[in-house]
């Protein structure tokens, strides 16, 4: 998994509230485009599921932190 997405999977398990998607890239430090290829990437692989109007982490997502 590239550093970029690992990033995006960790702020995305300890945001607490919802946030656009600019905010979200600057706490990411990528810009938004960057920042939704890997969110993208992420879901594609199982990390993260659609839920609602964003994403959440999955237990395969949530079990990469664990180790």
């Amino acid at each position: 998994m590239k550093d970029e997405c690992l990033r995006v999977l960790r702020v995305m398990s300890e945001v607490t509230r919802r946030m656009d998607l600019s905010e979200f890239a600057r706490l990411v430090e990528l810009n938004p485009i960057e920042a939704l290829q890997c969110i993208q990437d992420l879901e594609k692989t199982g990390y993260l599921k659609k839920t609602g109007g964003g994403y959440g982490v999955t237990d395969k997502g949530k079990a990469v932190f664990k180790v």
